[in-house]
């Protein structure tokens, strides 16, 4: 997995596992500005993913500010 150490000013190194060598992958725009986001979390990891048991107060939290908030039947076919 990635690592802050990783990223240099304009582009990401790493080395590939199958030959061994350094590799540079230059950064976008876009990419900076989601980096900057994330640079002062604590984590050694640079972007955070979420567990799987998380997703659904992910999911509850995205309703809420999208203003559904009625409960929906679920079906299951067999």
């Amino acid at each position: 997995s990635l690592k802050w150490e990783n990223f240099k000013e304009d582009y990401v190194q790493l080395v590939t596992n199958k030959s061994d060598r350094p590799v540079h992958i230059p950064l976008t725009v876009r990419a900076k500005r989601l980096l900057e986001k994330y640079r002062g979390n604590k984590s050694k990891k640079v972007i955070p993913i979420p567990w799987v048991g998380d997703y659904n107060d992910i999911i509850k939290e995205i309703c809420k500010k999208a203003g559904i908030n009625e409960k929906i039947p679920v079906v299951r076919y067999k």
